[in-house]
């Protein structure tokens, strides 16, 4: 910009695009539509119908929670409305009180930034929430992580899957749903316990919070936080020794009633192993 004026070159193309940019940026409302199409992978008004029923969903589900919706559409090609989340929240969910879930005080809970990477804030609110309320190091029982995430424990057990994401969907601050999208215990024990970090390491402004598919920061917090949670890295380690093989892996996920890519994810983020493939790894599990 500063060289085409120097060079006298006025209302080229990029300096026209460019003042279209400055303009948008001072309307919010232009704002939050640019960043919706940004997160669904379109170009600017060529999914209008989209956006539109994105917007519509704001007002009921809040706006941080709708932009992981958007996200997800980038990730999987579908969008899920409200609609679809209730009828998913009636169907297959779980009553929740918002209420029960177990909290961290405000001093403990880390500050985030944008400059800390998203495994390190999951791991440091887990590793937190563990220290605060002194739950060892040992494996997490079923009704222990229910009791801590205010739902039943019958919800890990019950394997039937019900929609295409995890959610939890908070009607009242003593009342809610919860929906677990695996049909493994192991997947649905990781998923409650995303829900759960979501709330802890981003306290939520809006009724809908999602755990899905996408690798939005805030997703990538959510299962860093599941995976500190539910294994913590240094008994992981401290029992994998110098032994990374596959099946040593396998039979520390299963003291830990985890997957074996929790425990590769944990092992990747702590510079163990290397981090080609594991992305393919975990679209692979999502499936």
């Amino acid at each position: 910009m500063e060289r085409l004026s120097w060079a006298g070159i006025e209302d080229s193309n990029l300096q026209t695009v460019w003042s279209g940019v400055i303009a948008e940026r001072k309307t919010p409302a232009l704002v939050r539509t640019r960043k919706l199409e940004a997160l669904l992978g379109q170009d600017p008004d060529s999914q209008e119908q989209l956006v539109d029923q994105l917007v519509r969903d704001i007002e009921d589900l809040g706006l941080s929670g709708v932009e992981e919706l958007a996200a997800e559409h980038g990730q999987s090609g579908k969008l899920l409305t409200g609609d679809d989340l209730r009828e998913a929240a009636q169907r297959s969910g779980f009553d929740a009180s918002p209420r029960d879930v177990i909290r961290l005080p405000a001093t403990e809970v880390p500050k985030r930034s944008g400059l800390t990477p998203a495994y390190r804030a999951g791991a440091t609110a887990a590793r937190a929430l563990r220290e605060h309320h002194r739950l060892g190091e040992g494996p997490l029982t079923d009704v222990q992580l229910a009791e801590m995430a205010g739902v039943v424990r019958a919800i890990i057990p019950d394997v039937r899957g019900g929609a295409s994401i995890s959610f939890a969907l908070d009607e009242k601050p003593t009342q809610g749903r919860v929906v677990l999208r695996s049909k493994w215990r192991t997947g649905r024990r990781f998923e409650l316990a995303r829900l759960l970090g979501d709330r802890l390491a981003r306290p939520p402004s809006g009724a809908l919070l999602p755990a899905t598919r996408a690798y939005t920061y805030r997703q990538k917090v959510q299962r860093s936080f599941a995976a500190e949670l539910l294994s913590p890295f240094e008994v992981v380690d401290a029992m994998l020794g110098d032994d990374y093989s596959m099946e040593n892996q396998q039979d520390v996920a299963e003291h830990f009633e985890v997957s074996p890519l929790t425990i590769r994810t944990l092992l990747v983020n702590h510079g163990r192993l290397a981090r080609e493939e594991l992305e393919t790894e975990f679209e692979t599990a999502a499936a």
